[in-house]
């Protein structure tokens, strides 16, 4: 099975690059069992996910260097190539600690 992404993306999908952080849903519906955004934060930038997904989460980097804060207080770091899976705590929030951009994908199931 393979999907186009690129048809079902659009430029309205991607939240205002406020601060420098921006996310864009790649697989959010009401018939999707999971939820998929990729996001993208500029040197020293902080961003939120979408609202939880009332499930595990997971945050997958693939560029940069990521604090992220967990609804539980813990601050847990990802570095390039890392994954953060959480099925108790949320995701409260991210910032790139890195000197260069960050990009990665949070999903919710």
């Amino acid at each position: 099975y393979w999907r186009d992404w690129s048809s079902d993306v659009c430029s309205s999908d991607l939240a205002p690059h406020r601060g420098g952080a921006s996310r864009v849903a790649l697989l959010d519906g009401r018939d999707e069992a999971m939820r998929v955004y990729e996001f993208r934060l500029d040197p020293g930038a902080h961003g939120t996910p979408p609202a939880r997904s009332g499930g595990g989460e997971a945050v997958l980097l693939g560029q940069g260097l990521l604090l992220v804060t967990m609804t539980d207080g813990s601050t847990p770091v990802i570095r390039e190539g890392e994954a953060l899976f959480s099925g108790d705590a949320a995701v409260a929030d991210w910032r790139n600690l890195a000197d260069d951009p960050a990009v990665g994908f949070w999903v919710g199931v």
